[in-house]
């Protein structure tokens, strides 16, 4: 039996702190499986992404809503 230690997924464009330096987020995709969890990493001055979901007009629109809040000029522009 899998126990998880938060009782929510976060909602789509916020985050949740995991553990110090981990946040996750989960963004929705299109398909049978339909979400992605994204997992950032702090990385000295910066973050590293693991897994930053699919290139589609609804994930750029999550990222630009979590550089433009939590993450505030920390990782730039979603590509």
């Amino acid at each position: 039996m899998y126990r998880f230690p938060f009782s929510e997924a976060p909602a789509a464009g916020e985050m949740t702190e995991i553990a110090p330096g981990i946040r996750w987020l989960r963004f929705p995709l299109p398909y049978r499986l339909d979400h992605v969890n994204i997992y950032l990493i702090e990385d000295g001055d910066g973050w590293c992404v693991v897994d930053a979901g699919i290139h589609d007009e609804r994930t750029v629109d999550l990222w630009k809503t979590v550089l433009a809040g939590p993450l505030s000029g920390s990782l730039g522009e979603p590509v």
